[in-house]
Order: C-alpha cells, then structure tokens, then sequence
C-alpha cells in the first residue's frame, strides 16, 4: 500500500518520500499546514520581543528589557522550537 503511494509521489530520479508529495497533495489543509505553524512561531516570537520592550516602561534599565525577553523565550517549550526548527529547514 504504501509503496504504491510513495511510487506515485517520488518525483523522477529520487529514491524516497519527501516534501514533493505534501505540496502536490490533493488536501488543502496539507500545504496549508507548514506555513501556518511557521507563521504562528513568528508570530510568538514578535510578540516576546514586543513584551520586552515593553517591560522598559515600568523598569530603570534596559537589562531588564533583556531579562524580559530571555523570560518569555524560555517560556517557550523546547519541543516546539525543535519542530520549529525542523519545519524551518525543511
């Protein structure tokens, strides 16, 4: 069975499965779903940066503004910024 359908999405001249069956599949939501994730990981990563500007405001010094952002980034699963990275590079 899944021969048949690595046959059928293995571009001429390759030997495995990769990406060139999620973006020729037929499911919308497949191709959809990396530029998603990734959008939304940017997304977290403006709005870490935006809260430790932020934080200037109340504090004296901006190494407060530097402990803010290292506080929200860490906030951040470590799962997630490995399947960040790895959707990032493909």
């Amino acid at each position: 069975m899944f021969d048949r359908f690595f046959a059928v999405c293995r571009p001429p001249g390759r030997s495995g499965p990769d990406s060139y069956c999620v973006r020729n599949s037929a499911d919308p939501w497949t191709s959809r779903a990396r530029p998603t994730f990734l959008y939304l990981i940017y997304l977290v990563i403006l709005l870490c940066v935006v809260g430790a500007v932020i934080g200037i405001w109340w504090p004296d010094h901006v190494a407060t503004a530097a402990s803010n952002l290292t506080n929200l980034l860490m906030a951040i699963p470590e799962s997630l910024w490995w399947l960040f990275g790895a959707r990032y590079l493909g």
